[in-house]
């Protein structure tokens, strides 16, 4: 049964949620062996990069006589820094998304300081109006499970206990141009602390560098400049699947050493609901099906001032933090331990979907090329995927084949969608590393 919207934003508690608490170790200053910089933790507990000369400055201003006699003819502060580089190194630095400012120790031992964290609303017990309204017009109906993805992602930001985040799915928001979606993803990075990157380039392969993803709570993508072409829909649909369920990333900054660490991430991306645009999403196979939420957009009413517009809603951010993490309870029909809140797929966008699916236009290739003059033979084809890839290619219909083929793996690919999607129509088998598809007559 659902529930107004007015119920859904409404209601109050008297405990507050847990504070971020600190990741570790906490020293006047650190020393980058990497880069060989300093940081020194300022009073608002983040670490800022300090040079010789003003650290020495800042420690003579907390009493530190930096002249004085060090030992083995060198000054006080000369052999404080020494210090500082044989047990105050850390070998890299990076500001990780959903931890807080201090030092990260990884797997196989190596120290990375966190030099600072996502900015957070303080929660607050407050109104909602502007809220209310936002999510009443964009999500209807589905608001229940917006507000399930929002109480997930932020229980986990705000606890900063990585061994318990939740694995996620990618918030795709479709609808008509200047609906407010795009307004929603910039009220998000907000809400998630402030930080947000674009990696869409990175997801499909176009890009090798991905050190600010790994800065940024809030992966936020739109529909300019993407591909749709098989390849892309491909690579973007295999990353998708990655970064939902696992939360180390391997980081590659530019002129640095890759470091694989574990980084906090909600991934959202704004379409607009037709054909040229939609595509750009992966084909709806089992394997990414469930870590896509699609939803359907409807008309956010704004006021015409941008600035005036936004501080409304910010201005309640406290009192939204507050509801999703003290009074909102995710329907017991929703809750999902994998994810928090179950999957919703939009049949309005599911249908826009099927219209242009690739898969569906590969599925009619097969049955135009394969297809027998008489349903005689309950097997039309057994063979490799590659072998069929080329028999496609060779047909009577190899302006389509030369359409949708456009890479060497495409036909395997395709007939793995095609075996979920009609388990009794397409089938495999493997033996010693090879598989063998077979493809049954219809009916």
């Amino acid at each position: 049964m659902k529930r107004p919207i007015e119920e859904l934003l409404g209601g109050d508690t008297k405990s507050p949620p847990a504070q971020p608490q600190g990741l570790g170790l906490e020293v006047d200053f650190l020393y980058d062996s990497e880069k060989g910089n300093y940081y020194r933790k300022s009073p608002s507990g983040s670490y800022v990069k300090t040079s010789e000369r003003d650290l020495k400055r800042h420690l003579q201003r907390s009493g530190f006589y930096a002249k004085g006699d060090g030992g083995n003819g060198l000054t006080a502060f000369e052999d404080e820094v020494c210090k500082a580089q044989d047990y105050r190194a850390v070998d890299h630095v990076i500001a990780l998304a959903g931890h807080a400012p201090g030092i990260f120790t990884t797997a196989d031992g190596r120290k990375i300081l966190v030099p600072r964290g996502p900015q957070l609303a303080p929660p607050k017990c407050g109104p909602l109006p502007n809220w209310q309204t936002l999510l009443a017009e964009l999500f209807g109906e589905q608001t229940e499970y917006v507000l399930g993805w929002l109480k997930t992602a932020l229980e986990d930001l705000y606890g900063m206990r990585i061994t318990r985040w939740h694995h996620n799915q990618m918030l795709a928001l479709v609808g008509e141009p200047n609906c407010g979606k795009s307004f929603f993803q910039h009220l998000l990075t907000i809400l998630l602390g402030g930080r947000s990157s674009d990696p869409y380039l990175w997801m499909i392969g176009r890009s090798n560098f991905n050190e600010d993803l790994a800065e940024s709570e809030h992966l936020s993508m739109g529909d300019k400049n993407s591909f749709r072409d098989s390849k892309s829909r491909s690579a973007f649909g295999s990353v998708i699947k990655e970064l939902a369920v696992d939360s180390k990333l391997a980081i590659h900054g530019k002129g640095k050493k890759a470091i694989t660490c574990p980084t906090f991430r909600r991934i959202t991306i704004s379409i607009n609901n037709d054909a040229d645009y939609v595509t750009v999403l992966p084909i709806l196979e089992k394997s990414v099906a469930d870590k896509i939420m699609l939803l359907s957009c409807g008309r956010a009413s704004m006021v015409p001032d941008y600035e005036a517009n936004l501080r409304r809603f910010v201005d309640e951010l406290p009192a939204l933090v507050h509801y999703l993490l003290n009074v909102h309870q995710i329907p017991e029909h929703l809750r999902q331990d994998r994810f928090g809140v179950a999957t919703y797929h939009s049949p309005a966008v599911v249908e826009l979907l099927e219209q242009f699916d690739p898969l569906n236009r590969f599925r009619e290739l097969v049955e135009l090329t394969l297809r027998p003059e008489t349903n005689d033979s309950p097997l039309w084809w057994r063979g490799s995927a590659s072998e069929l890839q080329k028999k496609l290619a060779e047909g009577e219909h190899s302006h389509l084949a030369r359409q949708l083929l456009t890479y060497s793996s495409a036909c395997g690919q395709y007939l793995r969608g095609l075996a979920d999607r009609f388990p009794n129509w397409v089938e495999y088998s493997d033996s010693q590393g090879h598989r063998t598809w077979r493809i049954l007559a219809l009916d």
